[in-house]
């Protein structure tokens, strides 16, 4: 019966537009106990003063959250945005008041049913907090009073099974402009309201516009339902995109000054609401560089923090190390060009005048004869 409620409600909204001002309260409770999946109405967590019994019926029968699944608590403002952009602007909606709890905890029960239908009426005549149906009968007789969600238009047809939900569409444009696959971005929105996840009857359409040129964080659409020439309805929406990102990060706290070789960090996966363009995603492009502050362990690396280093300076008296098996030789010589991390460069034996190519692999360090495994590497470095 959920996709009868955009044209229902619709119409409902323009018969109430003309009504005198009633004083309509919205009188939350603090707790209501509703089936999982279930459409929360308003008639489940709140009770209606002050409004004609078709007016509370209709107020009563709006969707505050589409298909519960887990507990939540709702905020006396987030209820009524709910229902404003339902009954929308310059009506019904300009004269409610919520009163009563300032939050409304919705508890999911496993065996709990929805209300019977009828409207049901407390001392003071209202209409009661479970009544969220409001077709009534009195000895036998239907009162006229129905809802969106009971009663359909005769030539109504049924939802297309393709049709996409509105956080569908929304899901979808974020993507196509990433330009990345569904794995690669997650899309979440920070709304309560009941029209993202409800399928329009066949013939309607969601025609969606972005409000802001950004492709991540918080995006803001403008969203209306669309039948033929008629708008059913118009919305505001905030979708939080995110993408999954590659980059490094810190697999120990490091030092100011400590040079970065390749076990000092780790690639990780990690989930991004903004283009980060600093971050380090390549390893070869952070070895040799030195940090300029401490950064903790576990954090993204930035390219802020780091700077080139040499390791030797032309004209520097550096220790040439050469390794063959279990075989090392360690020689001094004298830098003929500078260089950094695993750069190759000239060294001069200051005894022979010879001239050969050796590998840096740390400050005033370099080896012959191959660049060693990073093991190895790593030993040589801590044994000067």
């Amino acid at each position: 019966m959920r996709d009868f409620g955009y044209t229902m409600i619709a119409m409902v909204g323009g018969m109430l537009i003309s009504l005198p001002a009633f004083g309509q309260v919205i009188r939350l409770e603090k707790q209501a106990v509703v089936a999982r999946g279930q459409n929360v109405r308003l008639g489940n967590i709140a009770t209606i003063k002050g409004a004609d019994e078709k007016t509370a019926a209709a107020l009563a029968d709006t969707v505050v959250i589409s298909g519960i699944e887990t507990n939540k608590k709702v905020a006396a403002d987030a209820v009524l945005m709910a229902v404003m952009t339902q009954l929308g602007a310059n009506g019904l909606a300009d004269r409610l008041e919520v009163a009563g709890a300032a939050q409304v905890e919705i508890v999911v029960g496993e065996g709990q049913g929805k209300s019977e239908v009828g409207s049901q009426k407390s001392e003071e005549g209202d209409i009661a907090a479970n009544a969220p149906v409001a077709v009534a009968q009195a000895e036998g007789t239907a009162v006229s009073v129905v809802t969106a969600s009971v009663v359909a238009a005769p030539d109504a047809e049924a939802p297309a099974a393709t049709q996409k939900t509105l956080a569908d569409i929304i899901t979808d444009a974020v993507g196509d402009e990433l330009g990345v696959g569904k794995e690669d971005y997650r899309v979440r929105f920070d709304s309560l309201n009941p029209l993202l996840n409800q399928v329009p009857a066949a013939g309607a359409h969601w025609d969606v516009h972005p409000m802001t040129q950004s492709t991540l964080g918080t995006l803001p659409f403008s969203a209306e339902l669309i039948q033929g020439t008629r708008i059913l309805q118009r919305t505001m929406v905030q979708a939080i995109a995110e993408r999954k990102t590659q980059v490094l990060c810190a697999a120990e706290q490091i030092h100011s000054g400590t040079v970065m070789t390749k076990e000092a960090f780790r690639t990780q996966e990690m989930w991004l609401d903004r283009n980060l363009p600093t971050l380090f995603t390549g390893g070869q492009d952070i070895v040799g560089l030195q940090a300029q502050r401490d950064v903790m362990a576990g954090s993204m690396l930035d390219q802020r923090d780091f700077k080139p280093v040499l390791m030797a300076n032309n004209g520097d008296l550096i220790t040439v190390v050469f390794v063959r098996g279990t075989l090392k030789v360690q020689m001094s010589g004298r830098a003929q060009n500078s260089g950094k991390l695993h750069d190759q460069i000239t060294v001069r034996n200051e005894s022979t005048g010879q001239e050969y190519m050796a590998t840096l692999i740390g400050k005033s360090l370099a080896v012959v004869g191959g660049v060693p495994d990073e093991a190895t590497e790593k030993r040589l470095r801590e044994m000067r």
